[in-house]
């Protein structure tokens, strides 16, 4: 575990990845955009990511994985650590491949993740299977990041502790 004032960036980052086939909801993919209980970190690390996945590829199986972060590991998110504050920002995600629309440029930092603040970031997006056109299927990706800044994390961070600031870019995607 961190030292004494050591601060970490924690992310709690759940998804859902889907196709047309298991778009209903009777078709069990579960809603993935609610907090779950942080699986802590054992080492010490500059960032900690804490991932929650359900694939239809899988069975919406939903699996939990831990890791130390390191920057432009967590999908499109990106910061910059600053003392006890990070700086983020969220990139493009699927550029050339998503259908649905995207902010046009996104600032840097779009936010600061403080020691006494949880943020959470939403975005979804329909996009194309192949990039040259040569399957034309779609599939849906729905994100959900959790970050807090903290130097000593309790299970119970992003189930027990109130979102300060939200940034929503859900569109529709159907």
């Amino acid at each position: 575990m961190q030292s004494e004032g050591r601060f970490i960036l924690i992310i709690q980052h759940s998804w859902s990845i889907w196709t047309k086939e298991s778009r209903a909801a009777s078709a069990g993919r579960p809603r993935l955009d609610h907090a779950f209980a942080l699986m802590t970190p054992a080492e010490q690390c500059e960032a900690w990511i804490h991932e929650i996945s359900a694939e239809e590829a899988n069975g919406f199986d939903v699996v939990q994985r831990t890791r130390a972060g390191v920057k432009g590991a967590c999908n499109t998110l990106r910061w910059k650590r600053d003392g006890a504050e990070y700086q983020i920002g969220l990139d493009e995600p699927w550029e050339h491949r998503r259908v649905t629309p995207w902010p046009q440029t996104l600032p840097f930092p779009l936010k600061t993740v403080k020691p006494d603040g949880i943020v959470r970031i939403d975005w979804n997006g329909r996009i194309r299977t192949s990039l040259f056109g040569s399957n034309r299927s779609f599939y849906f990706e729905e994100h959900t990041m959790f970050l807090a800044s903290e130097d000593k994390p309790s299970a119970k961070l992003f189930l027990d502790g109130k979102v300060t600031s939200h940034l929503d870019f859900r569109t529709k995607i159907y």
